[in-house]
């Protein structure tokens, strides 16, 4: 077995720092004061190169947005459908008006309502919320739904939500 470690009863404490702005023919004066508090000095720079460039990505539109909470209204009543998908809001649209427009396919809620002669707001479908993990993303579409005054949802959509929400 190696043997133990010496051990250092007069280990000194980590040495601890003074911040201050650095500001020109001023900061240095502070010089002495650390030495007599026996503390290090360290200068923090105010202006930074980061305030001044600024390199932004272009936002994307809401159709190619993923991971999100999505509500799409009806333009002839209050009605409004809630959903979430992982992929782009734009490819989980499209199913849904090929839901509708494909007679042999199960019927939605939302191809049922379109076909009682509404219209949904295609073009400003509304994102709730952006939501990456799954779990949270469901629990975020059962909330949203729940909010709905005139929801077409399925009511078992928000089933395993206690009432207190």
């Amino acid at each position: 077995s190696p043997p133990p470690h010496p051990s250092t009863p007069d280990s000194s404490p980590p040495p601890s720092y003074f911040v201050i702005p650095f500001i020109k023919n001023i900061s240095s004066k502070f010089t002495p004061l650390s030495h007599q508090l026996n503390k290090n000095l360290a200068f923090l720079i105010l202006n930074k190169l980061s305030q001044f460039i600024k390199v932004c990505k272009d936002s994307l539109s809401n159709e190619y947005k993923s991971s999100v909470v999505y509500r799409i209204n009806c333009l002839d009543c209050n009605a409004s459908y809630v959903g979430q998908t992982k992929r782009q809001l734009r490819t989980r649209i499209k199913e849904h008006q090929t839901n509708i427009d494909n007679p042999s396919a199960n019927l939605t809620v939302v191809s049922e309502h379109r076909l009682a002669g509404h219209e949904f707001d295609w073009q400003n479908v509304s994102i709730l919320d952006n939501e990456p993990h799954y779990i949270k993303r469901l629990i975020s579409e059962m909330l949203h739904i729940k909010k709905q005054a005139h929801s077409i949802n399925i009511k078992d959509d928000i089933d395993k939500l206690n009432n207190s929400y």
